[in-house]
């Protein structure tokens, strides 16, 4: 099954809200709010990114730690509860499923040339979370990047890695057509290079992928200074 139980979401988190978090680990395809209040299931398109939410446990959203569940009701073959139920409003309902593609789309638009949520390690997932300002304990980090190495690198991770090492030059291919222009200045892009900046000379092997992309991150400071690195060069993106 692939969704989530996630409860103790303070009520000042939107589904909105709650949509775009759960973003970073995939495209959420439904969020449905269960009878108990604070408590929702969240489906996602692919069932990849449900290892990824499970990380998410203990993650804090408006200063409360939210706690995500396996969604066993569901996986034993439950029937489960359905969207409507516990009084929740027609027009709350409504607004989630609004919200859904436009929460993703803040994530990862439609032709971006980056690689799906899903297929990314979680240690990279965490610190684009870090970079958007999520509170994440080391604790949490700590078990994303255990996950990692216990299980690898994806294999279409390490074939996009791979492209971007092969042909910094190029684009990836996106929609079948080889995009003009070179991998690093591509907005999707450059945060997977080193040493970027204007003065830098784009000669062959003057631009490298980042180690912290190669390989699975060593400890919870490596990650939290990519997150401090994506998120000044968003910023710089900005002016």
């Amino acid at each position: 099954m692939s969704s989530v139980i996630v409860s103790n979401v303070p009520d000042k988190v939107t589904p909105a809200e709650l949509i775009k978090f759960f973003s970073f680990a995939g495209r959420v395809s439904d969020l449905r709010p269960l009878s108990e209040k604070g408590k929702y299931q969240v489906v996602f398109e692919d069932p990849k990114a449900v290892s990824t939410a499970l990380v998410l446990n203990d993650a804090e959203l408006d200063n409360t730690f939210i706690r995500v569940d396996e969604d066993l009701e569901l996986t034993d073959g439950e029937p489960g509860v359905a969207p409507q139920q516990g009084g929740v409003e027609k027009e709350r309902q409504e607004d989630i499923q609004a919200t859904l593609s436009d929460a993703y789309g803040q994530i990862r638009h439609k032709y971006s040339a980056d690689l799906h949520q899903e297929d990314k390690p979680k240690y990279a997932v965490l610190a684009e979370l870090l970079s958007h300002g999520y509170s994440l304990s080391d604790d949490v980090v700590k078990k994303a990047a255990d996950l990692d190495k216990k299980n690898g690198l994806s294999e279409n991770y390490q074939n996009f890695i791979k492209s971007l090492n092969e042909n910094k030059e190029k684009c990836p291919v996106i929609r079948g057509e080889e995009k003009i222009g070179k991998a690093y200045e591509n907005s999707d892009l450059k945060k997977y290079f080193d040493n970027l900046s204007d003065e830098i000379s784009h000669s062959k092997g003057g631009l490298t992928v980042s180690q912290f992309y190669q390989k699975v991150a060593n400890d919870v400071n490596s990650i939290r200074d990519q997150a401090k690195k994506l998120a000044k060069e968003r910023q710089h993106s900005k002016t």
